[in-house]
């Protein structure tokens, strides 16, 4: 897909079909990238009370 974006008097042609991934993988049992010092990410299903957003453990 193309798009054509305007930028003050200019025209700049977009293909997001040719698009780069920049994102950074996220391991949970390995390194990771970290910023100011915060604890490592964490996978776990979210729990509010007896709600528990997990299939494995009768959640939604």
């Amino acid at each position: 897909m193309k798009a054509e974006v305007e930028i003050g008097n200019k025209k700049y042609t977009v293909d997001f079909s040719k698009g780069i991934d920049i994102s950074i993988p996220l391991n949970f049992n390995g390194e990771q990238p970290n910023t100011y010092g915060v604890e490592k990410a964490t996978s776990k299903p979210y729990q509010d009370g007896q709600f528990i957003g997990d299939t494995r453990k009768g959640g939604p």
